[in-house]
This record gives structure tokens, C-alpha cells and sequence, in this order.
């Protein structure tokens, strides 16, 4: 299969001077690419339709066999995309670290809230961590961490024990991220825990597209909060 791009004249460039590592799925439909200075482009096939490239230094992910166009690029439209288990693991490795800006629901109490995914040493291994930090007006504080136990899909599965044989109690289900800016993460068993969560460079003025991506999964009423006075998280491993 030749691979060519195709910039936005219709020229044809082949891309001769970038190392590329193009790994093919069993079924041909998902594509592995290390190419951190070709991004943003529309790759296409001899033998079948375009696919997108997503500007990010790590391996990206190509879907083949759809056809897709948008401005923005990064981890666009998750929830359609279906982007397989590579999809969570790359929204918790590029953000760690998140605010949360809004929320379904009223909330009058609460001050603000912030996520994060870290690594937890486990008897000579390293389980990955998720949680969920809530500070209150009144001082009180709440959180609860999670082992993530698996991931399908765009879901992350999570337990409150890191026994690997130990079912997984809970779970967050990501529906939309842009690349190191902002999430929309939701609890499917209770849908007004429906978030937008935002790093903290953008967290006064998110892109646009995460507003409206956020209104257009987690419909209702929402209470919007600051980031004023909320401690960021201690220092943790990275994933």
C-alpha cells in the first residue's frame, strides 16, 4: 500500500524527509503513526478513502474506512470516533491534570473540583489511579480514588482495589477531549455527573469547541466554577 499526502491545493507530497512507523492492524482498519511534524493533515491511500492525522508527539491514531473532516484537530469527537483502548490511555497520560469548570446540576456548596490520573507503586508494580478531588465553601473536602482496572473503548473501568481479580466497581466514560486542553468525562450510572474539565492554563477561556461539546453531551442545567482558591494537586508519577 503507498501512502501520499495531499495538502489542501491538491499537490501531492511525499513525505521523504520524516521517519515514519506504520503499523497495520490484523484487519486493516486502524493505523499506528509516529510522524510528530506531520500533523494536521489528510493522509490518503492508493486503494481507499482518507484518513485523519492527529497532531500529538506521541503514536497517533488513524482510522481508515471513514470519512471525517474537521478543523480541530487532537482526540476530536471521541464519542464517534470509537477510538478503541488507545483512546482513554492517551486522554490519561496527556491529561493528568484537570479542573473542573462546569457540571450538570446546582451545586451551590461547592468551591470547585479537579481530576487526576497518576501511578501508585503496588508490591513491585505500578497500578494507574484515578480521582476526583471536591473542596466545599464551608473548608470540607472530598475525594475518592480509584484503580483503574481496564479500559474499552472510550470507557475506563475502576475499583476501589488494586487486585487485578478483583471485578471493577465503577466507571467514567469519556466523551470528547482536545489535545492538552480539556475533557468532558461522565459517570454513565448517574447522568448528571456529566463534567467539563479544563487544565489549568485555559481554565479562564477554554477553546470554544469544548463549550459547545460540552452543552451538546451534558444537557440541562449546570453550575459553572472557579479555580480561585482550589490547590492544585500535589506532584504525582506520571502515567
Amino acid at each position: 500500500m503507498v501512502l501520499y499526502l495531499r495538502n489542501a491545493k491538491g499537490i501531492i507530497l511525499m513525505p521523504t524527509r520524516t521517519e515514519l512507523r506504520l503499523f497495520l492492524c490484523a484487519n486493516c482498519t486502524i493505523r499506528l503513526l509516529t510522524a510528530a511534524s506531520l500533523v494536521g493533515t489528510r493522509w490518503h491511500t492508493s486503494t481507499s478513502e482518507p484518513v485523519i492525522c492527529s497532531p500529538t508527539r506521541f503514536p497517533i491514531l488513524l482510522i481508515k474506512c471513514m470519512t471525517f473532516s474537521s478543523s480541530v484537530f487532537g482526540m476530536p469527537f471521541i464519542s464517534k470516533l470509537r477510538f478503541r483502548e488507545y483512546c482513554s490511555h492517551w486522554v490519561m497520560k496527556n491529561l493528568p491534570q484537570t479542573y473542573m469548570r462546569e457540571s450538570l446540576g446546582n451545586y451551590p456548596n461547592l468551591r470547585c473540583g479537579y481530576q487526576q490520573f497518576y501511578n501508585r507503586p503496588w508490591w513491585g508494580q505500578t497500578r494507574r489511579m484515578y480521582d476526583l478531588y471536591f473542596l466545599y465553601k464551608d473548608g470540607r473536602s472530598y475525594n475518592q480514588p480509584f484503580y483503574v482496572k481496564n479500559v474499552t473503548s472510550y470507557i475506563i473501568h475502576m475499583g476501589t482495589h488494586p487486585e487485578p481479580l478483583l471485578k471493577p466497581t465503577d466507571k467514567r466514560e469519556i466523551l470528547f477531549s482536545k489535545v492538552n486542553s480539556c475533557m468532558i468525562i461522565r459517570d454513565p450510572k448517574n447522568s448528571k455527573a456529566c463534567n467539563l474539565m479544563v487544565t489549568k492554563p485555559l481554565f479562564s477561556d477554554p477553546p470554544k469547541i469544548c463549550r459547545d461539546k460540552f452543552k451538546q453531551y451534558c444537557r440541562g442545567a449546570s453550575s459553572r466554577f472557579t479555580i480561585t482558591g482550589c490547590p492544585y494537586p500535589r506532584s504525582l508519577p506520571r502515567i
